[in-house]
Order: structure tokens, then sequence, then C-alpha cells
């Protein structure tokens, strides 16, 4: 039995939402994947089409929910992991966002988007400032070569800049990062989470009596070990 709301199935209604998404009608979009769900509340592709129009609205946390939605449907949704990821990320919940990447990458069919994938990854990694570990993404996206069945392709010459960003910035300072004493480096880490995470880099130095470079190059090293994550002031 196929059921029916005002006339149409709910596929009926998904591509009615789909061709309004397309017309960047994106708020009576939203009113047809909610027809469509009313009709069948375990329709994975209407709550994932929902939420890409929420994210097209910058209404990220809720475009996460429905991805959540979709997933709880069906887990091996490749494309709900990566576009879950793509919200978190705008979130700045960078972590978040590399569990999604990963499992998406985990799940898909090779040479899909497996190329916007590591380069979505390297750029939440780069986020955390683990910019070895960027670079390591990077390559494999540009190690992939895109064809006839890709969908989501990354610009080849964005992710080369992103790498040669994260170049920069490993060999910043070289020398300050890696000649930061053991000493020092706890004894800003305790400062830091003294203070909950928030630091004031020139304050820091004062209160330590540590020249501010040598801070700055603990708390670099400190979040290359993935202690930290919070940008100073």
């Amino acid at each position: 039995m196929v059921l029916e709301l005002e006339g149409k199935t709910a596929e009926e209604w998904i591509n009615k939402g789909l061709d309004l998404f397309e017309l960047k009608r994106y708020r009576e979009a939203i009113e047809c994947y909610d027809k469509a769900l009313e009709i069948n509340p375990d329709y994975d592709a209407a709550w994932y089409d929902k939420g890409l129009v929420l994210f097209r609205l910058k209404r990220y946390r809720e475009a996460i929910e429905c991805y959540d939605k979709a997933l709880e449907i069906n887990p091996d949704n490749d494309l709900a992991w990566y576009r879950k990821g793509l919200a978190l990320f705008e979130l700045k919940w960078y972590r978040e966002a590399i569990e999604c990447y990963d499992k998406a990458l985990e799940i898909t069919t090779p040479g899909l988007f497996t190329s916007a994938a590591w380069y979505r990854k390297g750029l939440a990694l780069f986020g955390l400032k683990r910019y070895r570990e960027a670079i390591e993404c990077y390559d494999k996206a540009l190690e992939i070569t895109p064809d006839l069945e890709e969908i989501i392709t990354p610009d080849l010459e964005e992710v080369k800049d992103s790498r040669e960003k994260a170049i920069r910035l490993i060999h910043k300072a070289p020398k300050e990062v890696k000649g930061v004493p053991v000493e020092v480096e706890k004894l800003v880490y305790g400062y830091i989470v003294g203070r909950r995470g928030k630091i004031d880099v020139a304050k820091c130095a004062k209160e330590l009596q540590i020249p501010k470079e040598k801070v700055m190059a603990a708390i670099d090293t400190l979040v290359e070990k993935g202690m930290l994550d919070e940008e100073c002031e």
C-alpha cells in the first residue's frame, strides 16, 4: 500500500523538495521533506536531504540532527557521515568532524568521493594545528585521480594551497618548537589547565617569568601532541 499526503507519495514530496532546493527556495524545500517524513518517518533520504537544506541555511546543529536521524536508519550512508563532518567542521568541532570523515572513508566505495573526504579531514586536522597529519591527508587527496564516478571533487589547487600553508606553519619556528625544555612545557600546560584552557600569552610569560617566544613554542608543542587545541590570545 502506497501512503500519500495531499495526493503525493513520500518520494514525490522528496522530488518536489529537490526541485525547490535547486531553485534555492530552501524553506519550501524543507516543508516538502517534512511532508515526506510525515508519511514515512523512517525515510532516510528525506532526513538526509533536509539536512542538506539546513546546512545551506547555515543551521548546522539542525543539519547534524537530520544526518543523525538518517544514520540511525541507515548507518552505512557514507554521504551522511561526510556531510555530518562538514557541519561539525563549521561549528569548529574538529575532532568530531574527523571521526565522521573516517567513518565515511571506511564504508564508501573507493573513488566515489574519497579525495574530498581526505581533503576535509586534512582541514579539520589543520584546525587542530596538527599540521603534519593534515599534510598526509592532503597528499592522500592529491593521490586520488577523480574518475567518471566522482561526485564530490575538491579543487586540486585549493588542496595544494592548503598543503603549502601547513608546511609553512610547521617550519615557522622549528628551533623554538623543538628546543622547548620539558620543564617549561609542564609549567605552561599547568598554567593553561588551571585557567580552564584559556590563556593570555603575554600574561603567562610574565607570571611564569618565561620569555614569550618560549611560551608560544611550548603551546605549539602541546598542540602538536594533541594536549591542547584551543587558540591562545
